[in-house]
């Protein structure tokens, strides 16, 4: 079981005393999670849902006290939680696969000449 943080990204549009920010999650159990958090000074109304965002001073702080450094990508391949459930998902799924959900998908279907096509409803 890890604490892990992905990379720093920036966000210029935010309110917020910071704009540039990574996620800390985990890939085991939440109440590692929040006790690490609590190390770190960090409110457990800060949680979201499946991770705690972290300016650069706090990942620094994560870091120093064992948090892993990972690539965004494997952080949700890792996570626990409903983000990296789904991460998995899509990880397993056969490449190309297209999922279409009520009315807000594509609006054309474009895929390879000679490709199979499957729908099913």
């Amino acid at each position: 079981m890890a604490i892990l943080v992905d990379e720093l990204r920036e966000y210029p549009g935010t309110t917020l005393p910071f704009r540039a920010w990574c996620h800390m999650a985990t890939d085991g159990s939440w109440e590692e999670l929040h006790a690490f958090a609590a190390r770190l000074g960090l409110r457990r109304a800060w949680f979201q849902d499946d991770h705690y965002d972290l300016p650069p001073h706090g990942r620094d702080a994560a870091v120093a006290l064992g948090a892993q450094e990972v690539a965004t990508g494997e952080l949700l391949l890792r996570m626990t939680g409903p983000r990296g459930e789904r991460a998995r998902r899509r990880a397993l799924a056969p490449s190309g696969l297209v999922r279409l959900r009520g009315g807000g998908g594509p609006a054309v279907l474009r895929y390879p000449a000679g490709a199979l096509v499957a729908i099913g409803g």
